[in-house]
């Protein structure tokens, strides 16, 4: 859970279904053996495969550790109005602490990832221009922030969409510095690309690229605009891979900065996730072992199945 996003009445809701859902899951765990092996086996399971992804790993903690923390204390039928009392005041503790710190800590749309990249990029092709590059060390510098901008977009999904608001901007500016990467790889490596012309408009790139980072703002990118699509156009002496390049960079970075003066907040329905990728209909094409996702959960399950079983054969609570 991060406690940095902004809640809204739907994830206020989902947050304290899943709670109470996995109280009385753990309860029902510490009634006798068979539903002990079966909902350790399962649940884990499942909660890594809806809460974790490449770019949040450890999502599926929070709630692991409520259903493993729960088992530990069995109260049994006498006690579980109680502990669902208990549980629904620490949940609506938590909605109201997430909710103040959303009141008081307003969320910002946050560029400075993005500023970094264009500064990189801009020392970058200032340097490509001089011909003093090392290609895999400039490739390494971007790849990272683009890494960074995928971890943003990430924040920005739920079940149903892709990304939402900012988080548009900021997949087009990763897949900005992802093409600069590979590209900036084939500079170094190919002699063809490496002539005058490009390293010329390779310095203007650069020398633009550092204006860009001084005046882009989420209100009115006109001008910037205007030089860019100025830019695009001078393709005349250039390699063809470098035309095309220069192009498609400065296309991206346009759309980019159109986009950072107009973000609704709301998702769009052309970003919505393909089916094949949502949680519950995508279950079938993402049930392999060969994702790391799986494997882990699989681990994690067996590990839980293995810990209370010795618990409650051997009937010591502190053993787990």
């Amino acid at each position: 859970m991060n406690f940095k996003k902004k809640m809204d009445l739907p994830g206020i809701f989902l947050l304290l279904c899943s709670q109470i859902i996995i109280c009385v899951l753990a309860f029902l765990a510490t009634l006798n053996i068979p539903l002990c092996v079966i909902l350790n086996g399962i649940v884990p399971f499942v909660l890594i495969y809806l809460q974790s992804s490449q770019f949040n790993q450890k999502g599926y903690f929070v709630s692991a550790m409520t259903f493993i923390f729960l088992q530990l204390r069995p109260v049994g039928w006498d006690g579980i109005l109680s502990l669902l009392g208990i549980m629904a005041l620490a949940s609506g503790c938590l909605v109201v602490g997430l909710l103040l710190y959303s009141a008081f800590h307003k969320k910002t749309t946050d560029y400075t990832a993005v500023k970094k990249g264009i500064m990189l990029l801009s020392q970058d092709f200032c340097e490509m221009s001089g011909g003093n590059a090392e290609p895999h060390g400039l490739q390494e510098n971007i790849l990272q922030i683009q890494a960074t901008l995928h971890r943003r977009v990430y924040s920005n999904r739920d079940l149903i969409y892709l990304t939402r608001y900012e988080g548009e901007i900021h997949y087009m500016f990763a897949l900005m510095f992802q093409r600069a990467a590979y590209y900036i790889l084939d500079f170094g490596e190919s002699i063809d690309e490496n002539t005058e012309n490009n390293r010329k408009i390779f310095y203007r790139l650069g020398i633009f690229l550092n204006k860009v980072n001084d005046t882009m703002n989420t209100a009115d990118n006109s001008e910037i605009i205007k030089e860019a699509e100025s830019l695009m156009k001078e393709t005349s002496g250039l390699t063809e891979r470098f035309a095309t390049f220069l192009r498609n960079f400065l296309r991206l970075l346009i759309m980019a900065l159109k986009g950072m003066t107009e973000v609704e907040n709301k998702p769009h329905p052309q970003w919505k996730l393909p089916v094949n990728l949502r949680p519950i209909s995508g279950l079938r094409a993402s049930m392999r072992l060969n994702q790391f996702e799986v494997r882990f959960a699989l681990r994690l399950s067996m590990t839980a199945v293995i810990s209370f079983l010795v618990v409650r054969l051997t009937n010591s609570e502190h053993s787990y």
